[in-house]
């Protein structure tokens, strides 16, 4: 008896949870419909990834006015990086450059922007392959460019230097990603 009773509950409560759950609209044109297609809650749908590029442009320099000139459509400013001086103990400036995409759809700063949402995501292809060989990379100088995944609940992050995807098996097109990431001017 208690084992029905118990069984009687739990479909009870299934049959409420899947009422509130699941749309129950008519379709448009029959009774009660206002004619304007299914009525009821859509789906919600995730917003597109939106990155933030962000990269170093130059040498640093020991006067901002001596940085180059900001990129097209690109927002800039001048840093110090850490670590860095002259000679004399001057600390030094460079030139941050800053650009925003959203993908698949290209919207953002960039003058190509599908072609860069297509540079992010062979950078990502590559990334999550197994490392094959190791490999020994020059020292880089200046900031490390990188690529951040914004709003999402995990965070990604993209280096913008060849040397983290060296001994990632076939990184043909690397180069050329990295470059349309981070043009010049």
């Amino acid at each position: 008896m208690r084992r029905s009773f118990i069984t009687a509950v739990a479909m009870l409560l299934a049959s409420i949870l899947a009422a509130g759950c699941f749309d129950s609209a008519t379709p448009s044109g029959s009774a009660g419909s206002s004619g304007g297609g299914t009525t009821g809650v859509s789906p919600v749908t995730p917003a597109a990834p939106h990155w933030r590029i962000q990269y170093e442009i130059g040498f640093p320099r020991p006067a901002r006015r001596q940085l180059p000139a900001c990129p097209a459509a690109a927002r800039c400013r001048a840093i110090r990086p850490k670590g860095w001086s002259t000679s004399s103990g001057k600390p030094l400036w460079a030139l941050m450059v800053t650009r925003n995409l959203t993908c698949p759809s290209g919207v953002g700063d960039y003058l190509r922007g599908q072609s860069a949402c297509r540079a992010l995501a062979r950078l990502r292809a590559v990334l999550g392959r197994k490392t094959a060989t190791a490999c020994s990379c020059p020292l880089s100088l200046g900031v490390p460019g990188r690529a951040t995944l914004i709003g999402s609940s995990r965070r990604i992050a993209l280096p913008l230097a060849f040397c983290p995807y060296c001994g990632h098996g076939n990184t043909a097109g690397v180069d050329h990603a990295l470059a349309l990431l981070q043009p010049r001017a």
